[in-house]
């Protein structure tokens, strides 16, 4: 039994050891590759979270919904003038410029938190290889105590 417990330890283990060896790997390369442009990404954060920026999106979100429906309403009206309708299209591209401003907005803050996780799976998988290997020697342990026979 403690040869079967054993063997299942250091395999299941040994498994263990080499996913965590490799996300290890590839969080230390992902964090160092995002390290290089973390200043961008909190620039980006910080203005787009700044008070002119939230105002000026909050303006533009109720211009929109009134300019929204005026337009509609004018495209089913017959003999609009063309200069009035130009204009209107024009306008409505503060509805297209709001939603991109939410987008950076929404991908600065995704930005942010993949950075904060990045800092801590890198500790993650560290703290897994060690409890790897030393279920690895634990397992060894259970391996040679079994080949020994039961203590008599």
């Amino acid at each position: 039994m403690g040869l079967t417990i054993g063997g299942f330890l250091i395999g299941f283990c040994a498994c263990l050891l080499i996913f965590s060896l490799g996300g290890l790997y590839g969080s230390y390369t992902a964090y160092y590759g995002a390290m290089s442009w973390v200043d961008e990404v909190v620039m980006i954060y910080n203005i787009s979270h700044s008070d002119p920026y939230v105002k000026s999106l909050n303006v533009m979100r109720n211009i929109s919904a009134i300019l929204n429906p005026i337009n509609s309403i004018l495209r089913i009206l017959p003999g609009v003038d063309q200069g009035v309708e130009d204009a209107l299209k024009q306008l409505s591209y503060i509805s297209t410029v709001s939603s991109y401003m939410e987008s950076i907005q929404a991908a600065s803050e995704r930005a942010i938190r993949g950075i904060a996780l990045l800092e801590i799976l890198a500790w993650i998988f560290m703290a897994l290889s060690l409890v790897a290997v030393a279920m690895i020697v634990v397992g060894f342990t259970v391996v040679r105590k079994g080949a020994r026979g039961p203590a008599v």
